[in-house]
């Protein structure tokens, strides 16, 4: 009886696995009967032959073809499927191709899907991998970025740039970049002061591959120099300026370059502005001098560039509370700019701000005012209602308001938006965020103060713009 019942058992158990292999799907068959090991083979085999696939039905890149979307969906429900069965890093060079078509078809859905789970299977196969890892973060900050997820950006790029650091050091070529990113965004937030270090990093990295012509051009018209121009440190800018301009000088001097007497009149202008805000008047009147002449024999006499001169001459000539001598120069800048630039660009708005600037240092506050206020719409439309330069226009804008009879009332309430403008500004930054207007354009507003009308009010106003 024994012997009886063990032969039934098996046929019993036979039975069972016949009907397992009938009735259950391939990929549970092969669970069923094969190792890890073995299941992990088959299905990288098999995600390649779809990746394989779909690579040959799109070598054209037809997102629409009916064979090509079929590929993609046969590889898209397969790795979902299969990815935790397989090395986490060849999941991710499939998911990869996945989310590289899937963001060339158009399909923002099922792309953020498969980025979202590349970006997970990414971070479990490259933890452990130094070189692997960066380029885990490169691919996280990529996917932030293209999916709007603004707010986790920061603190990637903050963690990414702490690891990279103790990686591979200040000087090398992923740190570079990512202080870069770094520096850039804060610079664009207006946080001159926070982005400075990260930037200065940038250019040491920079400089320590070698000191070619381009990489200097580059680094001289970078967001460095202008952070550290928004914060008041000039003379440091200066000095990084001066080596660049040497050797323009050399170049256009010998004709070797055509091209050089271009930007070696942008990069004298640039210096000229900087020796005003130093008080080197002499040498920075003798740059604008030379710079306006290499531009109007270039481009003649109405081009955007002799305007662009013209420009920032009055803007420092009026800092430097020269504002009979700003004057002619506000005004053809901004006639120059109303026809190369068109009445409702930035540029156009500010050339007339720097001409109505020297109008109201010399007491004609009624000629100024509606050039202040025409700059205001197009100021908040480009820069925003709580930028810098808003609130700088605005206390200047009040202060031709409070110079004109009749109109004080209007002058406070304009004051009054400015200081709530660096209200929201001072806790903005004390929650992280960025600097204040920068000290030129309050210089700015200071000379404008001296030269005007005083009154109770206008002492108001300048608690406004220091507050």
């Amino acid at each position: 009886m024994m012997a009886r019942g063990n032969r039934v058992l098996r046929v019993a158990m036979t039975g069972v696995s016949l009907l397992a292999m009938v009735v259950l799907s391939q990929p549970a068959r092969a669970a069923f009967f094969d190792d890890p090991a073995t299941l992990q083979n088959k299905y990288e085999a098999q995600g390649q032959r779809l990746t394989n696939a779909l690579d040959s039905a799109d070598y054209r890149h037809d997102y629409d073809k009916s064979k090509t979307r079929a590929e993609a969906a046969a590889l898209e429900a397969f790795i979902y499927q299969h990815c935790d069965a397989m090395d986490p890093k060849v999941c991710t060079q499939i998911l990869d191709q996945l989310v590289s078509w899937l963001g060339g078809a158009g399909e923002e859905a099922r792309w953020e899907v498969a980025a979202r789970r590349l970006e997970a299977v990414s971070f479990k196969a490259f933890t452990a991998d130094s070189g692997n890892r960066r380029h885990y973060d490169e691919q996280r900050l990529s996917f932030l970025e293209k999916t709007g997820r603004e707010a986790e950006m920061e603190p990637a790029l903050m963690a990414a740039l702490a690891r990279t650091l103790e990686q591979s050091g200040p000087l090398s070529m992923q740190t570079a970049a990512i202080s870069y990113t770094l520096g850039q965004r804060l610079y664009e937030q207006a946080r001159y002061g926070e982005a400075i270090p990260h930037l200065r990093r940038y250019r040491e990295a920079v400089l320590s591959v070698g000191k070619k012509p381009d990489l200097q051009s580059h680094l001289v018209e970078g967001y460095l120099t202008n952070a550290l121009e928004r914060e008041g440190q000039y003379a440091e800018v200066s000095l990084m300026l001066q080596p660049e301009l040497d050797r323009l000088r050399g170049v256009y001097a010998n004709g070797r370059d055509m091209g050089a007497g271009s930007f070696y009149a942008g990069l004298l202008t640039r210096q000229a502005g900087l020796l005003a805000m130093m008080g080197q008047r002499a040498q920075s009147d003798a740059l604008f001098a030379e710079a306006l002449d290499i531009r109007t024999r270039a481009d003649g006499p109405d081009s955007d560039d002799v305007g662009f001169v013209h420009n920032q001459t009055a803007y420092f000539w009026n800092i430097n509370g020269r504002f009979a001598e700003a004057e002619p120069h506000g005004k053809r800048a901004a006639e120059i700019y109303a026809v190369t630039r068109g009445n409702d660009d930035i540029g156009t708005a500010k050339a007339r701000y720097n001409y109505a600037t020297a109008l109201l240092g010399q007491g004609n506050a009624k000629s100024a005012l509606p050039f202040y206020e025409a700059a205001l719409p197009v100021q908040q439309r480009v820069g925003g209602p709580d930028h810098p330069d808003m609130a700088i226009l605005l206390t200047t804008t009040a202060r031709a308001l409070n110079a004109v009879e009749g109109r004080s009332t209007d002058a406070l309430r304009v004051a009054t938006q400015a200081r709530d403008i660096v209200v929201r500004r001072r806790q903005w930054q004390g929650a992280g965020g960025g600097s204040a207007s920068d000290p030129a354009a309050a210089a700015l507003a200071s000379s404008v103060a001296g030269s005007s009308r005083r009154d109770p009010l206008a002492g108001a106003l300048d608690v406004y713009l220091t507050a």
